[in-house]
This record gives structure tokens, sequence and C-alpha cells, in this order.
């Protein structure tokens, strides 16, 4: 019996009362734990964005002579914006829905769950 045969159930031993005590009780919290989530991955995304918009820049910048790789460099410019452009507009969404339906108040991304 290979190591990993063992080691499965005594995670999902572990793991399974952790997922359960975790569940959320309301569709309240459902929703809370849902913008949570999505503010957890915002700075992530913002960074994969901000660094696809910066290649796009260097890459204006070193091929200023070569007119396809300008292009190139033009066209991954234009998708790193409008990647910031949706991502930051998520994120507002996902703020106005939690404000409008559950009232939380506060920053997006700092005070979703109440404490």
């Amino acid at each position: 019996m290979t190591i990993a045969k063992k080691l499965v159930p005594l995670i999902l031993l572990i793991v399974f009362p952790i997922a359960v005590y975790a569940a959320p009780a309301t569709i309240k919290d459902l929703f809370l734990l849902i913008a949570l989530l999505f503010n957890k991955a915002i700075p992530v995304l913002v960074a994969i964005a901000l660094l696809v918009f910066f290649w796009g820049v260097s890459k204006l910048i070193l091929y200023a002579d070569n007119e396809t790789k300008r292009q190139e460099g033009i066209n991954t410019i234009i998708w790193g914006l409008v990647a910031l452009f949706v991502i930051v507009s998520v994120w507002g969404l996902v703020f106005v829905f939690t404000q409008t339906f559950f009232g939380t108040s506060g920053v997006p991304g700092f005070d979703v769950l109440p404490r």
C-alpha cells in the first residue's frame, strides 16, 4: 500500500469536520463568504493584470524598431488595462451587492464579514 493511500483517509478525517464546521448557516453567510473570497482574490488578480500591463510596456519600449513586436506590446497593454478595469468593476459590484442586500459597511476588501 502506497503512502498516498494511507494519507488520504487521514487527511479527509481531519479536513471534513473543519469543512462542515465552516459551512455557512444562512444564505446571508454564504453570500458574505463568497464576497470574502472575491476580496481575497482581488489583490492577486490585480497584481497579475499589472504584470501583464508592464510586460506590454516593456515590449513596446524594447522593440520600438520592430513593428510587429510593437503591435504585440500595444495589444498586451490594452488587454492588461481591460483586465484591470474588469477586476476593479467586479470588486465594486460585489461591494455594492453586499452593501445593498446585507448592509455591511466599510471599505471593500477589509470589512465584508461582520465581526
